[in-house]
């Protein structure tokens, strides 16, 4: 799937953009955070099995249940990067662990994924896929400096530094031990 997103090559061996209707979705996974085990004592009231979950880019949990909020965000960080299909051989395909910042609690939860959905670059983007075509028959204009009379660009054009030779340096600073 991620292959169709991509850029195709055309007989001559240029690449081209991708056509209407190709490239304009991907692939992500449904999440679910659950609590796999807690080794110390929580004080929000978690218990194993409490579960967040996390469909797009929507988090949402099981009617009537709450779920801590550190331990969430100790998380978040991770769960996009699980969401999007990576190398078999990355780090993120293979561990699912993470732990709750209190370190009382010792909460440790698993990053599960529990479906997968096709999703549209216009759904979930407001900027376009494209950017539009300029029109050929436009041309570019340069931009204009702005200046009050007595700044350094009113004075005439910016000049670079002339670089410092070799042999300068090696004269100005002490030789290196």
């Amino acid at each position: 799937m991620r292959d169709r997103a991509r850029r195709t090559r055309s007989s001559s061996g240029r690449a081209e953009p991708p056509r209407a209707g190709q490239g304009e979705t991907f692939e992500l996974h449904d999440l679910a955070l659950v609590v796999e085990r807690i080794d110390g004592q929580c004080t929000c009231s978690m218990a194993v099995g409490d579960t967040v979950y996390l469909r797009s880019g929507k988090v949402s949990l099981p009617p009537g249940k709450d779920f801590c909020l550190y331990a969430l965000q100790s998380a978040i960080p991770l769960l996009p990067a699980k969401q999007r299909i990576g190398h078999p051989a990355d780090w993120m395909e293979t561990d699912t662990r993470v732990v709750c910042p209190d370190p009382a609690c010792r909460l440790i939860m698993r990053i599960d994924r529990v479906g997968r959905r096709v999703l549209r670059h216009d759904d979930v983007s407001a900027t376009p896929l494209r950017p539009p075509r300029l029109d050929p028959g436009a041309q570019r204009r340069r931009p204009t400096r702005r200046t009050t009379s007595g700044s350094p660009a009113a004075r005439g054009p910016i000049r670079r530094a002339t670089p410092i030779r070799r042999e300068d340096s090696a004269r100005r600073s002490p030789p290196r031990p």
